[in-house]
């Protein structure tokens, strides 16, 4: 990417800043499926690979405060009621760990046979705040920090690689779903940005691999 252009540079910042935004304000596991992936990250964070079975329910053994965070904290929405998030929600989950020793079966069948790979980022995000000690929904949002880190370093290299086409690139990194993603505990991503940057790197070598400028 010409660095020259400022054009590209307020259009990568302002990606850069939709992709904070959504990660911050976006209430817990309302983003498509996050309780499960958030889930599937924390097991991956606590060096499991494999979901596990207990009957017809898939899952993994998981400490009970993240279990609780998703089905007493943020529950699943129920279809036609509105739901009102407040910072008060937040503080009371924020302080909930203690009184929820041991640990549950938490369940994400949906996102079971998912590569682990698609999980590093958010679960090393996640295995940092318990390093820390942060309670399961400061993991959670580190989580989601490190996960879109991730996909704007992505984004940043396959606009270095590319040989042409930045423009077309940041129109497609700019629609809102990629920072929605990227703001959350998505898998997405990874695959997102393996696309991106397939894409640079494929067309970067068919121009005789120049140096990125």
């Amino acid at each position: 990417m010409n660095l020259a252009s400022s054009s590209y540079r307020l259009l990568f910042a302002a990606i850069c800043a939709a992709t904070l935004l959504f990660a911050l304000i976006t209430p817990p596991f309302q983003s498509p499926d996050e309780n499960q992936h958030y889930m599937k990250a924390l097991q991956l964070s606590q060096g499991a690979v494999l979901a596990e079975q207990q009957g017809a329910d898939i899952g993994a053994t998981l400490p009970r405060p993240a279990i609780d965070l998703g089905d007493e904290d943020f529950p699943p929405e129920e279809p036609g009621v509105p739901t009102r998030y407040d910072p008060g929600m937040l503080a009371a989950a924020w302080a909930a760990d203690a009184g929820r020793p041991g640990t549950g079966f938490g369940f994400f069948p949906n996102i079971a046979n998912y590569s682990p790979t698609l999980y590093l980022p958010q679960a090393i995000g996640i295995g940092l705040g318990e390093a820390i000690g942060l309670p399961r929904l400061g993991g959670l949002y580190l989580g989601r920090l490190v996960n879109l880190v991730t996909a704007l370093l992505m984004l940043a290299l396959a606009l270095r690689l590319i040989p042409f086409g930045h423009g077309a690139l940041l129109a497609v990194a700019a629609l809102p779903t990629f920072s929605f993603q990227a703001g959350s505990n998505s898998p997405d991503v990874m695959i997102n940005g393996l696309g991106f940057l397939s894409l640079a790197l494929a067309l970067h070598l068919a121009h005789g691999a120049a140096p990125p400028p």
